[in-house]
């Protein structure tokens, strides 16, 4: 669930659902969760939530390595954006360069 549906503070739809889709979207590409919880004692979502994407990712890629581009990073930690203000629209997803690029 999106942080603030856990902190009980009222929310949009579509904000909580886009965050809902970085976590679907975050398990497809990596094959696990990013977190518990999001919430502050969960110690992968405190890196989200301080902004420190250099250990959450270093956690996250000690098995596979750090085979993850870097406009895919930049994806998941702006949807998985904890102030709503500073979350991705919709909008942004459609013409964010990982969303863009070819593929195979």
């Amino acid at each position: 669930m999106a942080p603030e549906i856990i902190l009980k503070k009222p929310y949009k739809g579509t904000e909580v659902d886009i965050f809902a889709t970085g976590i679907i979207l975050f398990m497809m590409v990596l094959a696990n969760q990013p977190f518990t919880k999001a919430a502050p004692r969960d110690a992968y979502y405190k890196c989200i939530a301080l902004n420190k994407a250099d250990i959450f990712w270093k956690s996250h890629t000690k098995k596979t390595g750090d085979i993850y581009s870097a406009d895919f990073k930049d994806l998941i930690f702006r949807i998985l954006a904890v102030k709503t203000e500073n979350r991705i629209t919709l909008e942004e997803i459609e013409y964010h360069s990982w969303f863009t690029q070819e593929t195979a």
